[in-house]
């Protein structure tokens, strides 16, 4: 099975077992995918992701969660760009929204990766604004 759009996906999957507090849970293979959980890794939202090869024709990948005090981290996950609706956000309102956010962490689409939105003021890009979480 394919999905169009799996920041989408990813999210939602992160969101739908965090809720069940799942420890672990396995995902398709995409290397969209895998840019994203990388992303959440370095953040500190996931704890761990490994590639599985399965006996069908494509690997999954099982994703460990990161708790503190039986809470999950990854709470308050918004996903904002869809394939039907894209925002794009300049390098100016990327600096005005760093002022307001708080403890937010947008997370950034470049030609150069997924960013967080301090990482891409520090490197002058703009770009796809994916979505948002609450550290």
């Amino acid at each position: 099975m394919l999905y169009n759009y799996a920041y989408a996906y990813t999210i939602n999957m992160v969101n739908i077992n965090a809720a069940k507090k799942n420890l672990t849970f396995n995902i398709l293979f995409t290397r969209k995918v895998v840019k994203l959980l990388a992303f959440f890794k370095k953040n500190g939202v996931i704890c761990d992701y490994k590639i599985l090869l399965t006996t069908e024709k494509r690997p999954v990948i099982r994703v460990f969660l990161s708790y503190y005090k039986n809470l999950p981290l990854n709470k308050n996950f918004k996903l904002l760009s869809r394939p039907s609706r894209t925002f794009y956000v300049s390098l100016k309102a990327l600096r005005f929204v760093a002022k307001r956010v708080g403890s937010a962490v947008y997370i950034i689409s470049t030609d150069k990766g997924l960013m967080s939105h301090d990482d891409a003021i520090l490197a002058k890009r703009g770009g796809i604004l994916v979505g948002f979480f609450f550290v």
